[in-house]
């Protein structure tokens, strides 16, 4: 099975040790490439602040909240490797603060020590009138990208700089199966009005 992972975000490359952790031992031979234009330290990921927290998902869709709940347990369950440092996973505790009272978020019972602050807390934050404090998991792009990298290269991953244009061109070189974590330039590869960033 050859499949093709087009991006080397954070997506492209925990998607490509996904694939090859289900899967190296069921379809052989897995032949696993990462395309991308961009590699770390270029990528989104790099830049972008990874606090596990979800902002936009819909609290009413079980299939986001599923995939929020696995993502902040498999990050946990890393926590206290030998190796977290260098994946730059770190636990990290904070405020959400707002004018007025808000509902509980759907994540309440995910993250750790999920509760109301006390009067006194908000004492510190004289514009504001309610907040939560819980702790959560922070996870820095650069580090976990280069983690990733590492251990895909282990696992036979090649990688190839490229700027894909079509997946018509992928599928033509023998790609049986490909996947595409292009990110915010994923409508480009893929023309669809409802995909936006």
């Amino acid at each position: 099975m050859r499949v093709v992972v087009i991006g080397a975000g954070v997506i492209g490359l925990s998607t490509t040790l996904c694939i090859h952790e289900r899967y190296h031992s069921v379809l052989q031979p897995l032949d696993i490439k990462v395309y991308a234009d961009r590699f770390t330290p270029l990528t989104t990921t790099d830049v972008a602040a990874g606090l596990w927290q979800p902002y936009l998902s819909d609290p009413n869709n079980p299939q986001e909240a599923d995939w929020s709940q696995q993502t902040f347990d498999y990050l946990l369950s890393h926590v206290h490797f030998p190796n977290a440092e260098n994946l730059g996973l770190f636990l990290i505790s904070g405020y959400n603060l707002f004018h007025e009272a808000m509902p509980d978020p759907s994540w309440k019972d995910t993250v750790l020590g999920f509760r109301e602050l006390t009067p006194r807390e908000l004492d510190m934050f004289p514009d504001y009138g309610y907040g939560w404090f819980h702790t959560s998991l922070i996870l820095e792009g650069k580090n976990y990208l280069q983690w990733l990298t590492e251990r895909l290269t282990e696992r036979g991953v090649k990688f190839f700089q490229r700027k894909v244009e079509s997946f018509e061109e992928v599928a033509r070189e023998g790609a049986d199966v490909i996947v595409n974590c292009t990110g915010v330039w994923a409508g480009a590869l893929q023309p669809d009005p409802l995909l936006q960033p």
